[in-house]
Formats: structure tokens, C-alpha cells, sequence
């Protein structure tokens, strides 16, 4: 690429200037469809803005993609409410929600995330004091920098992955009850730019092996927070 040639005063000024002039401004759609529509043969390096959601895009690789150096805000939230009673196990622990992130919001590699998780947990049979935790791995399917985990409730997905975070607290009685809220980080592997299906898995640990804890009220957000 070069820079745009400067029109001499009298000369007529071609359709090529134009045209160049077009792909080198910054075009405005109303959502991410209507520019996949409308410009599928965009050059590199052209510019364009989504209304919908206030995205800049930047056309690289023969693909539409944000900024690599900004952040790019939240990716990824969801809430799942509906209760769910579990059994204490020793590690690897036992499955409560896991889930692949929405196709059309896959995340990107070589990118830095912040992963926000909640949660309302209540203890309904004990032996008593029950020692409760939770983490939440993340499987990028990029190894490095994905490892093997300790905690995967024996499910094949996430033998590998990233432990993003982990918290717990003591319930000492029946209806003993708190809401957690955690926030890790972890990082993806791969190309600059390269669209990544990234699965997460919120995992259940405690003891005393029997012990039933309640959990309800999940929710999870993934941020993007800048390059890795």
C-alpha cells in the first residue's frame, strides 16, 4: 500500500482515486451483518463502524476484526438460575455448568480475558461443617496455554484447560447460605486475530464426602481486556 496520490489542480480526477478514497475512509453500517453483506471484498487495512453496538472493525487477513491493542469490552455473559443440588466429592469434583461460548461472539486469540463468576450456594444435608469451594476452568483448546487440571470433574473437554479462579467458604449448618462472587484471568493461544470457540466449566469441590450443598443464581461474564 501507498499513500493516496495528491489530484492535481485541472486534471480530472479518475474513478480509481475515488474508489481508493472509498476503501481508505472510515464506512458506517447499521450491524456486523449488514458490513459482511455490503463489503465482503474490502482491502486490508480498510475501516468501518457497527451502529448496534458502536464496534470499530478494521479489515486484516481478509477478515473483519477489532483493534488488536484496545481492549474490546465484554465478549461472553450469561445466567443460569435454575438450582441445583450437589453431592460432596473429592477432587476431581463434580460438574455444575459448562457451556461453549455463542458462535457468532467467539473470542480471539493471543488476547487477555477477565472472567467474572457468581453464585448463591445453601447447605441442605450435612455432616456438618461442610467445606465448600468452586472453580471455573476455561478450555481454549491452544496448548501452551492451556495445562492439565486438577479440577474437571472427569469431563473429557477439560482435561486440559486454564483454571481461571477458585473460592470457597465453610457452611457449618442446615440452611447455612452466602452468594460468591470471583473474577480471574486467562490468557489464549494462537494467531493475532484467529477466532477461537472458548469453553468454560464451573466446577463443584467438598468435603465431607456426602455433605449437599445447593447452588442457584450463576452468573458469568467474559471481558476482554487486551492483548496477551
Amino acid at each position: 500500500m501507498a499513500l493516496t496520490v495528491t489530484p492535481v489542480k485541472g486534471n480530472p480526477i479518475l474513478a480509481s482515486w475515488g474508489a481508493e478514497i472509498r476503501d481508505r475512509t472510515n464506512q458506517v453500517f447499521a450491524n456486523y451483518n449488514e458490513l459482511l453483506a455490503q463489503w465482503p471484498g474490502a482491502p486490508e487495512g480498510a475501516q468501518a463502524v457497527t451502529m448496534d453496538d458502536g464496534t470499530f472493525w478494521i479489515r486484516r487477513g481478509g477478515l473483519w476484526q477489532r483493534p488488536l491493542n484496545l481492549p474490546w469490552g465484554i465478549q461472553y455473559q450469561k445466567a443460569l438460575n435454575d438450582p441445583i443440588s450437589i453431592t460432596m466429592t473429592n477432587p476431581p469434583g463434580t460438574a455444575d455448568w459448562a457451556e461453549w461460548t455463542d458462535p457468532q461472539r467467539q473470542l480471539r486469540a493471543r488476547r487477555t480475558y477477565m472472567v467474572q463468576f457468581s453464585c448463591r450456594v445453601e447447605a441442605q444435608a450435612g455432616p456438618y461443617p461442610i467445606t465448600y469451594g468452586g472453580v471455573v476452568n476455561v478450555d481454549t483448546q491452544v496448548s501452551p496455554p492451556d495445562y492439565a487440571l486438577s479440577y474437571h470433574a472427569n469431563w473429557a473437554g477439560f482435561l486440559v484447560g486454564q483454571e481461571v479462579l477458585v473460592y470457597g467458604w465453610p457452611l457449618e449448618r442446615l440452611g447455612a447460605a452466602y452468594r460468591a462472587s470471583a473474577v480471574g484471568f486467562f490468557t489464549t493461544g494462537g494467531n493475532p486475530g484467529q477466532a477461537m470457540s472458548v469453553a468454560f466449566q464451573h466446577v463443584i469441590v467438598g468435603a465431607p464426602a456426602g455433605a449437599r450443598v445447593m447452588t442457584s443464581q450463576r452468573y458469568i461474564a467474559i471481558m476482554d481486556i487486551g492483548p496477551a
